[in-house]
């Protein structure tokens, strides 16, 4: 049965991460392949440093989750609950910038291939147009057993 929801969509019910690690806070777009995501860095964000600062890890651990958000908004369109996501790898990841609390981030997304459970993805995560950070990644997911 398929759902239908409006973008932006609310990443709370679509993604299996919760509070304080489930950093995404809603999907701009997906296409199948492509997607966005947006997150707002709260100052009770577990990830800020003591300057404010986000800890530059956590921009990937952000992309992961804009993935897991754009998946699981395509998932509940088609009537599927939340996958289970887990990043296994990290094989290349630069950061450009530093993101801080009040900042507003753009999380952009590619599934480049699929194999079996795997998804290899690549993402970028904006702040005022300036990119902060690229990553490649390795997901592993798979829809909940009834």
């Amino acid at each position: 049965m398929q759902k239908n929801l409006a973008l932006p969509c609310p990443a709370d019910n679509i993604i299996p991460h919760c509070l304080p690690m489930r950093l995404v806070e809603e999907v701009l777009s997906f296409d199948g392949k492509k997607g966005e995501a947006r997150v707002r860095i709260n100052k009770d964000n577990i990830l800020l440093n003591d300057s404010g600062e986000l800890e530059p890890v956590a921009l990937a651990e952000i992309i992961a989750q804009g993935f897991a958000a754009c998946k699981g908004f395509d998932d509940y369109q088609k009537g599927l609950p939340a996958r289970k996501c887990l990043l296994v790898a990290m094989p290349s990841f630069e950061v450009f910038g530093v993101a801080k609390e009040g900042d507003e981030l753009d999380i952009r997304v590619t599934e480049e291939a699929e194999i079996g459970e795997f998804t290899v993805i690549s993402g970028e995560v904006f702040c005022r147009a300036k990119c902060l950070a690229r990553v490649a990644l390795r997901v592993w997911s798979r829809l909940p057993e009834n």
